[in-house]
């Protein structure tokens, strides 16, 4: 999208294409000062997809998620995240250009305005980016949306609705029984105290309104045993390190955070089997458990004995990708598949014999 400029600037703009000659922030060609994109990326990013879109959840209609239970009015989608689209997100993530967020935030604000649904709405607001995560990349891509789409659409925009300027609240929906909010306070106290040991910002903490939810809402739900997902899906979240998406948990918790056991391991690890996970961290007291576990899981989960939390998060948070190089460390000898996964079965007591 050509950007607007006076007549008594187009010698500036000569200067800057001759010795700081701009780029297509998706395929890196050399464009004018007076462009976003190159035709040739513009033109992809603004074609009609293949598939049609949903004209509810914006998603394409292969990928249509509306009737999960998700709740909203409307939504909007630009194009698909392939090809120069991905480029030039990714060269807003790397804060090598806002070129691209700019163009798109133009255009998408321009359909939205002609959405007699989508231009009804009272604020732009931009989704926030973890603190850190921003330091790291210098600018918010949504927030750069943001004001673009405000500008065209003159719908107000604010920055501020959806940052730390609560009081510390704590609210727990979904159905929950009264043992499982108690676990849901347990882990929100368990974070508050070691935030500073997760990179969290214990002031921050303080100021932060914590809402948790556990789907499908009209599903009653009770029971301590989900004390350690709780916990890792508040430190993930307050923190910005991702969860290993092949792992699954279960286990209560203390306010020392120690792990205790639980109920119903035989099906929980079917039920982590059939969801395609590869890791089950288990309580260190339900490793007897183990033996009542189908062999077909056995065979194909990693079962892990935990004793605190500290555990269990060193085991579910991912590592950073700049992790040191190996080269010098001693190898070590790789396990067989299934060894030491499973305790030895414990000697029966012969008839008679005294224990």
């Amino acid at each position: 999208m050509p950007i607007s400029i006076s007549t008594g600037r187009k010698m500036q703009m000569f200067l800057l294409d001759l010795l700081y000659p701009n780029r297509c922030p998706c395929c890196n060609c050399s464009i004018s000062w007076r462009e976003y994109l190159c035709e040739a990326c513009r033109q992809e990013v603004t074609a009609e997809p293949a598939d049609a879109f949903c004209p509810f959840c914006g998603k394409l209609l292969r990928d249509c998620f509306c009737g999960t239970g998700l709740s909203y009015d409307r939504a909007a989608i630009l194009t698909e995240y392939t090809g120069a689209a991905r480029a030039g997100v990714l060269s807003m993530k790397s804060a090598a250009s806002l070129h691209f967020g700019r163009f798109c935030g133009d255009v998408l604000g321009q359909r939205i305005a002609e959405d007699a649904v989508l231009s009804g709405y009272d604020l732009v607001v931009p989704v926030p980016m973890q603190p850190r995560k921003q330091r790291k990349r210098c600018c918010n891509p949504a927030a750069v949306f943001a004001r673009e789409i405000a500008a065209v659409t003159r719908i107000p925009h604010r920055q501020d609705i959806l940052h730390d300027n609560g009081t510390g609240k704590i609210t727990v929906t979904g159905s929950l029984g009264d043992v499982m909010k108690e676990s849901a306070q347990l882990a929100v106290t368990w974070v508050r105290v070691h935030a500073e040991e997760y990179g969290i910002d214990p002031e921050r903490l303080k100021k932060c309104d914590l809402h948790i939810h556990a789907p499908e809402g009209a599903v009653p739900k009770d029971g301590p045993s989900a004390g350690v997902t709780l916990t890792t899906a508040l430190v993930s979240c307050l923190s910005g390190v991702p969860v290993r998406g092949d792992v699954a948990m279960t286990g209560e918790i203390t306010l020392h955070g120690n792990v205790l056991p639980i109920g119903g391991l035989r099906e929980k690890s079917m039920a982590a089997y059939r969801e395609g996970m590869k890791t089950v961290l288990i309580p260190k007291d339900n490793e007897p458990d183990l033996y009542d576990v189908d062999e077909e899981v056995k065979k194909n989960l990693t079962f892990l004995p935990m004793q605190n939390l500290s555990q269990v998060l060193a085991a579910a948070l991912l590592k950073p990708k700049a992790a040191k190089s190996t080269a010098g460390r001693p190898r070590t000898k790789k396990s067989k598949a299934g060894e030491n996964r499973i305790p030895a079965a414990p000697e029966k007591n012969q008839p008679g014999a005294v224990c």
